[in-house]
């Protein structure tokens, strides 16, 4: 007997058959359910290798065995059957075999159908009454053009710090590396930023920025508290695995309402496709919420930033840096990195723009005596505009390099708010908005302007800290201290928002005991004010304890406290002590302070001549601190902050000189860029302090004089 008859008679084909159309029914099954029951990806991995196994096994007991009435039985040999053979054998696909097998197949194909062709299931509906930015829950322990009318801010409620929210919205926790060798943590990184940096592109999409979902992934909250406390539908999760020339990558699509998987896939291919990837994760998250890409959003999305995989090992690596230390050490790591960068591959645009930050921050920090930085940062910003003057990356190292270098806010507002349509969900574009409106004095736009970065960057304490500073400049102040309460709350580790607080207590409540009660954690950034308060509180000596050096060497910060403590001694009577604390800070700026306000960026130099004027004025050198401030005065008025102080130094050199006059007239000035400077709460807590300061002005009398009939009154 022949094999094919054979196997007819033993029913090896029906059973293959059968088997094939109920494998494939099975394995459409599981595709669809395995996911919504929340199964992980090994979970089908499982399904399909049980069943290809199975079929061999199947195979063998087809030959072996027989189903009959009686039950199972030994298929006996073809001559034992040879007789009636005719009769017995049925034929090789039999009406019931065949419906069956036709039954199956059509479901498996139907399943199958149904899947692809379903359609997009909508987003959750957000709340009815969403929570606004500064309600929402603190965590567990452990902007557009402004075209709208600013002046609403006037009246806006803090509760409603937050417009409400998008009915479409993605946060990406940063993914997990599964890679053998930890040393590809800094690659899982780069991948979760550049696919969140896709996503971002998105305009009907609103992404939470890097810096928060990098901080709230370690709040353990589950998905949805974390997605209602950062206002948005959805939550991706994903995993990296890196093994030499391959990568996979694991994404799954939460919808926060339901808590359940909306979408999950693999991606696992060679190294080279990773940019493939990340536009088909941010491809298919829009598909699946819906929203319909422009043809500029599917061109961006589908560009390779470079060809060169070594080019983009580094720029991942600077990623890393930038994620890890921001200050002038980590500028450098960067600028090494991505130099060697364009070394490989002169065509990488992101990191050209990247190393325009990196160069800029150099300067803006102050690091930049040579001017080294500048010059490259202009190379670099010229050359984009010139070879790549229709991209997006254009505007946006021009916005860098005038914020960052020529402190012309007007100009980097300009460009933020062209650049906002391309990319509506980047941090750094509203950040530098809010910023610019708050550098140029446009109050109530710094309050919009605020709200809008607080929206993508929830997490981030400079972005609170521009919402409450704005709040308090309008004078609402206890808005200001409501949402200050709400930033406290969301990061208690950072002490500088218990002084602000406590700063805001004393400048709109006259409440004094609160920045008093700080004194034994005063720190660089608030001795000064701690000092000032526990004067004019009457302690001198704990004053001068708050002032007391700080261990390094001697810098501009020592020469502000040194001139801080001349002047609380002068006002003391206790001359001879405050001319050694003078002396060695005018000696330092006679020696250094040339080099060091050169190197300064030119927002700042005003103000820096001024505190030389202020020094020289306490040093008894009336002709040196003429010349300090003819040299104040003349610097151009490009950054209100850096004006603030320069006015409130020239102050402090005028009431040093004897002239209180001039002193409150520059008060009074800088009280026009600052508006905590003259609050009555202020004025009447420090009157002492300013009774030193401004007491033979007749303007500074007639002002408390005012002060004292509302009192009255």
């Amino acid at each position: 007997m022949s094999l094919i008859a054979e196997l007819k008679r033993r029913k090896v084909v029906r059973v293959a058959v059968v088997y094939a159309a109920t494998a494939f029914a099975v394995l459409q099954g599981a595709d669809i359910m395995l996911p919504r029951m929340g199964v992980p990806d090994w979970g089908m991995n499982l399904v399909v290798a049980l069943t290809v196994l199975g079929f061999p096994i199947a195979l063998v007991l087809a030959w072996a065995l027989e189903l009959t009435p009686e039950g199972l039985r030994v298929t006996p040999t073809a001559a034992a059957e040879e007789s009636d053979d005719s009769a017995s054998t049925p034929a090789l696909l039999g009406k019931r075999t065949l419906a069956v097998a036709a039954g199956l197949l059509l479901l498996g194909i139907g399943l199958g159908a149904g899947w692809f062709l379903r359609p997009p299931v909508p987003p959750a509906d957000p709340p009815s009454d969403p929570p606004a930015v500064a309600e929402r829950p603190a965590p567990t322990p452990a902007t557009a053009p402004q075209s709208e009318n600013a002046a609403a801010t006037e009246t806006q409620p803090v509760r409603d710090l937050a417009v409400e929210p998008l009915a479409r919205g993605v946060a990406v926790l940063p993914f997990e590396n599964l890679s053998e060798d930890p040393a590809n943590a800094f690659f899982a990184g780069g991948v979760h930023e550049e696919v969140l940096t896709s996503l971002s592109l998105i305009a009907d999409l609103r992404v939470i920025s890097r810096t928060s979902m990098l901080r709230i992934a370690e709040s353990q909250l589950d998905v949805p508290a974390m997605a209602q406390r950062l206002g948005v539908s959805h939550v991706l999760e994903g995993s990296v695995r890196r093994a030499g020339n391959r990568v996979r990558v694991t994404v799954q699509l939460i919808d926060a309402a339901l808590d359940e998987h909306l979408w999950a896939e693999n991606y696992d291919r060679e190294l080279d496709d990773i940019f493939a990837i990340q536009s088909d994760i941010a491809r298919a998250i829009a598909e699946q919420l819906r929203i319909e890409l422009s043809p500029r959003e599917a061109e961006a999305l589908a560009e390779r930033p470079t060809e060169n995989s070594q080019a983009h090992d580094l720029y991942l690596r600077a990623l890393d840096r930038r994620r890890a230390f921001f200050g002038i050490d980590g500028w450098r790591a960067q600028i090494a990195l991505l130099e060697q960068a364009l070394v490989l591959d002169p065509e990488f645009l992101q990191a050209r723009l990247m190393l325009v930050e990196a160069h800029g921050r150099m300067f803006w920090d102050g690091a930049d005596t040579a001017g080294s930085h500048v010059a490259r940062t202009r190379e670099l910003v010229e050359e984009i505009s010139r070879r790549w003057p229709d991209r997006p990356e254009a505007l946006l190292s021009q916005a860098m390099y005038l914020y960052l270098v020529e402190s012309d806010y007007a100009g980097a507002l300009e460009a933020c708010q062209e650049i906002l349509s391309l990319r509506p969900n980047d941090a750094w574009v509203h950040s530098c908005i809010a910023a610019s409106h708050k550098r140029l004095n446009q109050r109530e736009e710094n309050l919009v302007a605020a709200r809008r970065w607080l929206e993508i960057d929830p997490e981030t304490g400079v972005a609170w800290f521009e919402l409450f500073n704005a709040l308090a400049q309008l004078g609402r102040g206890e808005e200001a201290i409501e949402v200050v309460d709400r930033a406290r709350a969301l990061f208690p580790e950072n002490t500088v928002f218990d002084f602000w607080r406590a700063f805001y207590v004393l400048a709109f409540r006259g409440d004094i005991q609160s920045i008093l009660a700080l004194a034994g954690r005063a720190n660089e950034y608030t001795n000064s004010v701690i000092a000032e308060a526990l004067f004019a509180s009457g302690d001198v000596e704990r004053a001068l304890a708050v002032l007391a050096p700080a261990a390094g060497g001697y810098d501009l910060e020592a020469v502000h406290d040194d001139l801080l403590r001349a002047e609380l001694l002068i006002y003391a009577e206790r001359g001879e002590e405050a001319r050694s604390h003078a002396r060695r800070a005018y000696d330092y700026l006679e020696d250094r302070g040339e080099t060091e306000f050169a190197a300064l960026p030119p927002r700042g130099r005003g103000a820096a001549y001024a505190l030389a004027a202020a020094v020289a004025a306490a040093a008894g050198e009336r002709q040196s601190a003429a010349e300090w401030s003819r040299r104040a005065q003349s610097e151009p008025r490009l950054d209100i902050t850096e004006d603030r102080n320069r006015l409130a130094e020239l102050a402090r050199a005028a009431s040093l000189l004897g002239d209180h006059d001039a002193a409150w007239a520059h008060y009074t000035d800088a009280a026009r860029a600052s508006g905590m400077m003259m609050t009555p709460g202020l004025l009447r807590a420090f009157r002492s302090l300013h009774e030193a300061r401004f007491g033979q002005s007749a303007a500074y009398q007639a002002h408390m004089a005012g002060l004292d009939s509302e009192d009255g009154a």
